[in-house]
């Protein structure tokens, strides 16, 4: 490798290629070989996926299945890779297979002193993105993921009326993006509900994929309830409602204040609850984005996220973020036996309440 510049986006998205492809390479661990691949193979490959940052913690969990160990050390795993300040070195001819991609060439820039501003999440190409979204139907027609989202307590008219997700029909080609890496497609094993992701312009980047059937637990990804593109990055990247993505859009306050939550169920579920006219509704995935704290409210930031170690820890940062006295949290009543539920459980018991008389709920309970 002839460049020392350890902060260009060239050697940043060598490094995510590089990380996804030993993953890729991960052998099936035999009795007692678990800890030792994840010593020699995972955590260089953490370390890689963090330097360019893609979702970090999506390929710990994916390695943790594989290697049959426990996800919440693989998250530790994560977040450790994540807080490292050094770059990491690349494999051997690694940036020499990098460079040889068409279309690629080395950087000639010198590096600078220190790490410069995150770089804007690398994201699937715009007209393959476009171009799924085009085969894909309002989620009232779809029979199996209207069946899904009435199950959970969401109202598939209103997914569709307020273009939150799409359904992806079976048998529809995919991008290679959009599957595994055995080869098999979103659209074949079952991750059909489509929900965009959103830049903080408001800029439509990407998607997550939400699973609509069973998979048999002799399949590593049994537990895998969704998923964003293979070897593209899903942190900086946030499901939005209308209210929220076009006030992105526009650098206009968003009105009524805004409510942040945790996966599709709780997004679609407070997305279609919540009166069309906001509060906006924000959707975490991978992680926070930095540019959160940027975003211009009219009203109070409502953190509800999972009241569990990593959505108390996400609050948290958003908070952070945001600075004293303007963020609150909100979380649903606990159950009879202790356990914290979350707004799309809340729903499924028709404990939640629609339009105003939520709003009013969640600043009562914030």
């Amino acid at each position: 490798m002839t460049t020392t510049d350890r902060y260009s986006p060239e050697y940043r998205r060598a490094c995510l290629e590089a990380g996804h492809q030993l993953l890729a390479a991960l052998p099936d661990a035999g009795k007692g070989e678990g800890h030792l691949l994840w010593t020699t193979e995972v955590w260089p490959a953490l370390r890689l996926v963090a330097w360019g940052q893609g979702s970090v913690e999506d390929v710990a969990r994916e390695a943790a299945r594989r290697l049959r160990r426990q996800p919440s050390d693989a998250v530790r795993s994560a977040r450790d890779a994540c807080k490292r300040e050094d770059a990491p070195p690349l494999p051997q001819d690694a940036w020499e297979r990098f460079l040889g991609a068409p279309g690629r060439s080395e950087a000639t820039s010198a590096p600078p002193p220190r790490p410069g501003p995150p770089l804007e999440p690398r994201c699937p190409p715009e007209a393959e993105l476009h171009e799924l979204l085009n085969r894909c139907v309002p989620v009232a027609d779809d029979p199996e993921v209207s069946a899904w989202l009435a199950g959970r307590a969401i109202a598939p008219g209103l997914v569709a009326e307020r273009a939150l997700a799409v359904a992806l029909p079976v048998g529809t080609p995919c991008p290679s993006w959009a599957s595994w890496s055995s080869g098999s497609s979103w659209a074949d094993t079952g991750y059909r509900l489509l929900c965009p992701t959103w830049t903080g312009a408001g800029v439509l980047a990407s998607v997550r994929a939400r699973r609509m059937v069973a998979v048999p637990e002799t399949d590593w990804r049994w537990n895998i309830k969704a998923c964003a593109p293979r070897d593209f990055a899903a942190s900086g990247l946030v499901l939005a409602s209308p209210a929220a993505r076009l006030a992105l859009e526009h650098g206009q306050p968003i009105a009524r204040g805004v409510l942040v939550v945790e996966g599709e169920p709780d997004y679609l579920t407070m997305a279609t609850r919540l009166p069309a006219d906001g509060p906006g509704v924000f959707g975490l995935g991978a992680g926070v984005p930095g540019w959160f704290g940027g975003v211009d409210v009219d009203g109070p930031w409502l953190l509800g996220t999972d009241a569990d170690p990593s959505g108390i820890a996400k609050a948290r940062k958003v908070a952070a973020m945001l600075g004293r006295g303007r963020a609150w949290t909100c979380y649903p009543a606990a159950a009879p036996d202790g356990t914290r539920r979350d707004w799309n459980d809340e729903a499924q018991r028709d404990e939640l309440p629609s339009g105003d008389d939520l709003v009013r709920l969640l600043v009562g309970e914030a």
